[in-house]
């Protein structure tokens, strides 16, 4: 279990192993505990496999106060990009915790790539979200979502036209970012978009 530094107890990650499963949760034994930690529904079918596994999740702390009690629940994801859509979700007036954890029933690339794209009808899909929901996400998030990926990937000038040239060309958020950090990565800086576009597509090929 890793903590901030400074003395903070905030919990970065949680490494243990996989006991059970239930819609919403997954409980872990990490040595001295058995913890349940919440979960995006989209992790059921795959956290049941991992059942007898040990797993590491990065996770979220969650406050809230009902009654004059304090409630302190434990949100679990499997990778940073996960989480960092689950914040960006609270950060929507009216969606809490518990409900953006609820809105996660698809894989984070889908619904980044439908929040960034004005994808009201896959958001209206989902559970608690009507098509005034749905048009807030959009209208709040869409462009704001900094996953590592996209803190990674190079930005400005021919970075910015090519990004916006392969979106149109039907590749999701994910794949472009993932594209041009290899691309910079492997041959530097290309002097067209044209050559960015030649470059990934000989490579997908």
């Amino acid at each position: 279990m890793s903590h901030s530094e400074g003395g903070a107890t905030v919990i970065e990650t949680i490494t243990g192993t996989v006991l059970g499963v239930s819609e919403s949760s997954v409980m872990i034994d990490i040595g001295f505990v058995n913890l349940s930690v919440l979960i995006p529904p989209f992790y059921q079918e795959r956290m049941a496999e991992c059942i007898g596994s040990e797993i590491t999740l990065y996770t979220h702390l969650s406050t809230t106060i009902s009654s004059n009690k304090l409630n302190i629940s434990l949100m679990g994801f499997v990778d940073k990009a996960d989480r960092a859509l689950f914040r960006s979700l609270t950060q929507v007036p009216g969606i809490g915790d518990r409900a953006a954890l609820a809105v996660m029933q698809k894989p984070t690339n889908e619904l980044i790539d439908a929040i960034n794209t004005g994808r009201v009808d896959v958001l209206n899909s989902l559970p608690g979200v009507g098509v005034k929901k749905a048009r807030q996400i959009i209208t709040t998030l869409a462009g704001k979502i900094v996953t590592e990926e996209v803190e990674r990937a190079p930005k400005g000038g021919i970075w910015d036209d090519a990004r916006k040239a392969l979106s149109a060309l039907g590749l999701s958020t994910r794949e472009v970012e993932q594209a041009l950090i290899r691309l910079r990565d492997t041959i530097g800086t290309p002097e067209t978009v044209e050559d960015v576009i030649k470059h990934i597509y000989q490579e997908r090929s």
